[in-house]
């Protein structure tokens, strides 16, 4: 229950976990470019490096975003405005109301 509570708080503030998640990949992409600058590389080899030592931004961030999705909300919510009635019907049908 505690697990359920914390992603469905994480889905109502997932605007500003997006805006958090790519200040973080952002920041630990440029240290690695730093650290590269520091041993010596040129600005092109650093960036280079970096995304080498960083991996594939998007699967992290994936990743990440699945620590805070709800994959039943996020079903309802993508047809649209109205969603949190089609959720309450749907709840409503499984009580037998």
């Amino acid at each position: 229950m505690r697990e359920f509570l914390s992603r469905l708080a994480d889905w109502f503030r997932r605007d500003r976990l997006e805006r958090e998640l790519a200040e973080e990949i952002r920041f630990h992409r440029e240290r690695a470019e730093q650290d590269a600058r520091a041993a010596g590389a040129s600005p092109e080899e650093a960036t280079f490096v970096a995304r080498r030592r960083f991996g594939n931004a998007t699967a992290s961030a994936e990743t990440a975003r699945d620590r805070w999705s709800l994959p039943t909300l996020d079903h309802f919510q993508q047809d649209g405005p109205g969603w949190q009635d089609r959720i309450n019907d749907a709840l409503r049908k499984a009580i037998g109301k």
